[in-house]
C-alpha cells in the first residue's frame, strides 16, 4: 500500500512537471511519522503530504489525527490539523496557540489551506493526508522549519473546532523545498523526534514542588495559627507559620514555577492552569511580604513605641489573602493534575490521585472551619492578656499609659 502510494505520488509530481509546473522538495522521515513537501514555483502553492513512518502504515484505528505547524514551536505557529472521521470523511482544521495549550481555530488564516480529498484517506491498512497550501517568503527558503504533531485519540467530531487531545508524540523537522524531489529519499535532511506518552522529570518536579506547597504548607501555615491562638497566647506559632508560608510554602511555589517557565511551552496565560499558577505566585509573594508587615515588623514597632495593640486593617487583609491563597492552589493543582495532565499524555490519573487529592483539601479545610469555632475562646485569652490577667514576654501588655490602636477583638487567623 505504501509503495503504492509513493509510486502515485511520484507519477503525479512527474505530470505536472511535464505539463509546466516546477515541483522541488523533500520527504522527511523519522520514528513517529512520513511528511512529504512539494513547491510549485509555477502557482505558488506548497503540497504537504502525512503518513506512517517508513515500513510501518498506520491503519485509521492507529490515527487519531494528524499536524504540522509552521515554525519551531507551539508558541503562535500556523497549524493544520487532520483527522478521520467515522463515515470516511477527513477533517481540516487550521488553528494557532499561544503556548502548550488547546489551539483554537482560525477563521480567516493568513495562509489558507486545502485538503485534496482525492489524495487523503484512511482506512484499515494506512492512513495519508495531503493538503495544499499558498507559498509564503518566509518558508520558501532551503530551512523550512516545522514542527509535528500527533494522537492516537481521535476527536469523535467531524467539526473543525472540535476539541482535540494533547499530542502523544511530536518532533521537529527541516526540510529544503528548493531540492530536486526524489520520492525514493525518505531519510534526507535533520529531523528530530519526542514523545509526550509519559511525563518527563521535569513535570514530576514541577508536580511536587507545586503540590507540596499547595496541599501542604500553606493549608498548615494557616491551621498553626488558628488552632494555637485559640489555646495560648504566646507567640511560638508565629516562626512555625512563618517557616511553613514564608520559606517553604514560597520557595516550593517560586521552584514550582521556574520549572515551568524553563521546561514547557505554555505560554505565560496560554490555560487555566498557567494563569492559576502566575496569580499564586504573585499573591504568595505578596502575603509573605504582607505577612512580615503585619505579625513582626508591626509587632517590633510596638515593642519599641510602647502602644498597646489591637488587631488592624492588615491582619483582615492578611487573613482574607491567605485563605485566597489556599483556594487558588487547591484550583492551580486540580486543573494540572486533571486538565493539563490528562491531556497531556497517555494515562489520566487513576482514582487513587482523585481520591487523594479531595482528602488533602478536605481535611484542612474541615479543620479550619472547626478552629472558627475557638475564636470566642481566643478572644476571651486576648481580653485577659489586655487587662493584665496573663501576660506573655515579648507581647505588648496593659501597662498604663500606653495607647491602645486598632480594632478590638476582631477573630483573625
Amino acid at each position: 500500500m505504501r509503495g503504492l502510494l509513493y509510486t502515485s505520488l511520484g507519477l503525479v509530481v512527474s505530470a505536472l512537471n511535464v505539463a509546466g509546473s516546477s515541483f522541488t522538495g523533500q520527504k522527511q522521515c523519522d520514528s513517529n511519522i512520513c511528511i512529504t513537501g512539494l513547491r510549485d514555483s509555477s502557482n505558488g502553492t506548497q503540497t504537504w503530504t502525512l503518513a506512517g513512518p517508513e515500513g510501518k502504515d498506520l491503519g485509521s484505528s492507529q490515527v487519531g489525527w494528524m499536524a504540522i505547524g509552521f515554525g519551531t514551536k507551539m508558541a503562535n505557529s500556523q497549524m493544520v490539523i487532520l483527522w478521520p472521521n467515522s463515515d470516511g470523511s477527513i477533517t481540516m482544521s487550521q488553528r494557532n496557540a499561544t503556548g502548550h495549550n488547546m489551539p483554537k481555530v482560525v477563521q480567516s488564516p493568513p495562509r489558507a489551506a486545502n485538503l485534496m480529498k482525492s489524495e487523503s484517506f484512511s482506512n484499515s491498512t494506512s492512513t495519508s493526508f495531503t493538503f495544499t497550501i499558498p507559498s509564503s517568503s518566509d518558508s520558501d527558503a532551503n530551512n523550512t522549519q516545522l514542527i509535528y504533531a500527533m494522537s492516537d485519540h481521535n476527536p469523535g467530531s467531524s467539526s473543525p473546532s472540535a476539541n482535540i487531545v494533547q499530542h502523544n508524540k511530536n518532533g521537529n523537522m527541516q526540510f529544503n523545498l528548493l531540492a530536486t524531489y526524489n520520492p525514493n529519499e525518505g531519510n534526507s535532511g535533520s529531523s528530530s523526534s519526542s514523545s509526550s506518552s509519559s511525563p518527563s522529570t521535569a513535570v514530576y518536579a514541577h508536580a511536587a514542588f507545586g503540590a507540596l506547597a499547595a496541599m501542604l504548607f500553606l493549608p498548615l501555615g494557616a491551621l498553626v495559627p488558628r488552632w494555637a491562638r485559640a489555646f495560648t497566647v504566646k507567640r511560638w506559632w508565629f516562626p512555625a507559620h512563618g517557616a511553613l508560608n514564608g520559606i517553604l510554602g514560597l520557595t516550593c511555589v517560586v521552584v514550582a514555577f521556574a520549572i515551568a517557565a524553563a521546561s514547557f511551552d505554555d505560554g505565560v496565560l496560554g490555560s487555566t492552569h498557567t494563569k492559576c499558577g502566575l496569580a499564586l505566585l504573585i499573591l504568595v509573594i505578596f502575603q509573605s511580604l504582607l505577612g512580615s508587615a503585619t505579625h513582626w515588623l508591626k509587632h517590633r514597632l510596638i515593642e519599641k513605641s510602647k502602644i498597646a495593640w489591637r488587631r488592624g486593617p492588615l491582619n483582615f487583609v492578611h487573613m482574607i489573602t491567605g485563605i485566597a491563597i489556599i483556594a487558588l492552589g487547591w484550583v492551580t493543582v486540580y486543573q494540572g493534575l486533571f486538565s493539563m495532565w490528562s491531556s497531556s499524555y497517555d494515562s489520566a490519573p487513576g482514582n487513587g490521585w482523585k481520591i487523594a487529592f479531595w482528602v488533602l483539601m478536605a481535611v484542612p479545610a474541615a479543620l479550619y472551619v472547626i478552629g472558627l469555632a475557638f475564636i470566642p475562646r481566643q478572644l476571651k485569652l486576648e481580653h485577659e492578656l489586655h487587662n493584665g490577667t496573663t501576660k506573655e514576654i515579648g507581647t505588648p501588655t496593659e501597662e498604663k499609659g500606653r495607647t491602645s490602636i486598632g480594632r478590638r477583638f476582631s477573630p483573625a487567623a
